[in-house]
């Protein structure tokens, strides 16, 4: 089981809402310099690895055993009932738990930086979003004449 796979979609659950839907300028600023914060970034990733580690905590034997039993090519062999995420993504590698935590930490500080690049981008941004709102309008005025 790829740790990307379970830590990049937690990080992005957990942006806060103004960083996706921007009302104002000063908000997304004031959210990517939040987001740079050192401080803000452990707590994030702290959270984003309790959750992470809830959800690895959910019982899924009975779900494997009971495909198992249904699987008419015998090639899913039934396992501990009581089996978790965690005991599935830990057989191959028993440090998963551990290298997931420092992906949740390394995607944070990805997030902080790609929040600052999009802060900074975001005059150009507004810029390009209103030359292409004025084309688009141009372009439908001229097709309502024809």
């Amino acid at each position: 089981m790829s740790r990307a796979l379970i830590a990049l979609p937690l990080i992005a659950l957990a942006l806060p809402a103004p960083a996706l839907a921007q009302d104002s300028d000063d908000e997304l600023l004031r959210t990517a310099k939040q987001l740079q914060d050192p401080r803000t970034q452990d707590t994030l990733a702290a959270v984003l690895s309790a959750l992470a580690g809830s959800m690895l905590d959910t019982p899924v034997g009975g779900m494997v055993n009971a495909v198992a039993k249904a699987d008419p090519t015998g090639r899913t062999r039934e396992v501990d009932p009581d089996m978790t995420l965690a005991d599935m993504a830990s057989r191959d590698n028993p440090d998963f738990k551990r290298e997931l935590d420092g992906d949740i930490r390394e995607g944070t500080r990805m997030v902080s930086t790609m929040a600052g690049a999009l802060a900074e981008l975001l005059p150009q941004l507004t810029v390009l979003a209103r030359d292409v709102e004025e084309r688009v309008d141009a372009a439908r005025a001229t097709a309502r004449r024809y």
